[in-house]
C-alpha cells in the first residue's frame, strides 16, 4: 500500500511496489491522473485503475477509460461503490 500526491510519485511508487491496482485521482499535479496512466500502462500492464474524481465530466472520464482505467469512482460515494 502506497500513498501519493503526484504523477511522477505515482510512476515511481508503481514501480517500486508492484501494485495489482491503482486507485488515482484524476486531477493531480503535474502530470495528470490520465496520462500517469497512460505511462504506467507502458511498463506495468498489468496493474488495473480505478480513477477517483470529484469531477463529473463524462470526457475527462472517458479519457480515463481510453487509457486503461477500468472504471471510477466519484469522491464523496459511499465506499461500497469502490468495491462494485
Amino acid at each position: 500500500v502506497g500513498t501519493v500526491h503526484t504523477g511522477e510519485e505515482a510512476l515511481d511508487a508503481v514501480e517500486r511496489l508492484k501494485p495489482q491496482v491503482v486507485l488515482m485521482d484524476v486531477r493531480l499535479p503535474g502530470i495528470d491522473g490520465v496520462s500517469t496512466v497512460k505511462r504506467i500502462q507502458q511498463v506495468a500492464p498489468s496493474v488495473d485503475f480505478v480513477m477517483f474524481s470529484a469531477y463529473g465530466d463524462k470526457r475527462l472520464l472517458s479519457d480515463a477509460l481510453a487509457a486503461g482505467a477500468r472504471g471510477y469512482v466519484m469522491k464523496g460515494s459511499p465506499p461500497e461503490d469502490l468495491i462494485r
